[in-house]
């Protein structure tokens, strides 16, 4: 539940909520819908600010699609 609410915020780019949801341990690995990277939903929907986040907190850049 809380990496899909993470994976929610990536794909809105609310940047703030990524930031907190990271802090408090959140996945930066996360999958949306149990198919999507976190990363591949903010790349995707144009949320550069919330790449960064992600790319920071260790997110893979070769992750697959499920």
């Amino acid at each position: 539940m809380e990496d899909q609410r993470l994976c929610e915020a990536c794909l809105g780019g609310r940047t703030a909520e990524v930031r907190q949801r990271l802090a408090q341990g959140g996945n930066p690995n996360a999958l949306f819908q149990g198919r999507w990277p976190a990363l591949f939903c903010a790349a995707e929907n144009g949320h550069g600010d919330v790449v960064d986040r992600l790319l920071g907190a260790g997110a893979a850049v070769d992750a697959p699609n499920q």
